[in-house]
Order: structure tokens, then C-alpha cells, then sequence
């Protein structure tokens, strides 16, 4: 599974420490959850072959839409939506580095899409808002983070811990 930061087009520069130690733990959370997530299938898998065997009616597309029930996945939109939510739980809507975040919450859930991180389990989402909130105050080596809506943020924020 590749990391956030390798998926194409891959983002140049070296993240700095906190930001590495935030990307390494999505992936960590995402190769779990997709190890979780084939034990879960493979146990469809079986289901479904009993199901399918006992009404011989199913047809691939209620095979299909039982399997999106069971296994739980989720549209991207609400995926973005599930971070924002834990965000604003977490640190409220109105801190600058938040609002930084919500602005960079659609291009990394493309490239956590595209990278096959299973977005719908909960530690994935929980280490994606991490991520995030690392990406926007702690950034690359040698580039300032974006900014904050009330003067120059340069990636220190005492407490802000997201790193």
C-alpha cells in the first residue's frame, strides 16, 4: 500500500518529522483496516455462496449491495465530511490551523482514495484528521505552513500537539 505522500502525482519535498510520524501512522491505521477488512470479505465471501446457493434468484447486484452493507463502505463526500466533523469536535471550527485543514481535506482524501486506505473505518479517519492538522502547522522541511487566518503561522503552536 503506498503512503499519502508517494500516490501519483507524488508530492515532492521531505515532510518534517511530525508530519512523517503523522503519515506513517495513517498508513499504519490504513494496512490495518485493510487486513480487518479481508477477513471481514472473506467471510462474505462464504455468506454470499450459501446465499446465492440457497435463492437462486440474487443477482449479482444484490450480491453487490449486500456486500457494500456488510463491509460498510462510504462515498468520499462523506468521508471528507466524517473529518471535518471530528475536527471541529476536537479543536472547534474557528482555530486558524482548523480552517487550514478543512481547505487541505479534499485533496488528501483524493489521494487516500487512490491509495486504497479504506475510508470508511473509523482509526483510518481518526489518523487522516492527525494527518491533516500536522500537514497544516508542522508542513515540509525548509516552507512555511500555509498560514492562519490572523497572521504568519509557522508551524509552532505550544500544545497544539497534532504532530
Amino acid at each position: 500500500m503506498l503512503g499519502i505522500f508517494d500516490v501519483d502525482p507524488p508530492i515532492s519535498g521531505t515532510p518534517t518529522p511530525g508530519l512523517k510520524n503523522a503519515s506513517d501512522n495513517l498508513l499504519t491505521a490504513a494496512t490495518d483496516a485493510v487486513r480487518r477488512r479481508n477477513l471481514k470479505e472473506s467471510g462474505f465471501q462464504s455468506r454470499s455462496k450459501f446465499i446465492t446457493s440457497v435463492i437462486p434468484t440474487m443477482t449479482q447486484d444484490d450480491v453487490n449491495n449486500a456486500r457494500e452493507r456488510i463491509l460498510g463502505t462510504i462515498s468520499l463526500e462523506l468521508f471528507e465530511q466524517k473529518i471535518k466533523d471530528y475536527l471541529a469536535r476536537q479543536y472547534g471550527r474557528l482555530k486558524g490551523p482548523v480552517q487550514n485543514a478543512f481547505g487541505e481535506i479534499p485533496r488528501f482524501a483524493k489521494r487516500a482514495s487512490s491509495a486504497g486506505y479504506p475510508l470508511e473505518d473509523e482509526e483510518v479517519q481518526k489518523e487522516f484528521a492527525g494527518f491533516v492538522m500536522s500537514y497544516v502547522t508542522d508542513g515540509m522541511q525548509g516552507e512555511d505552513t500555509t498560514g492562519t487566518q490572523i497572521g504568519n503561522f509557522r508551524g509552532k503552536w505550544p500544545g497544539g500537539g497534532f504532530g
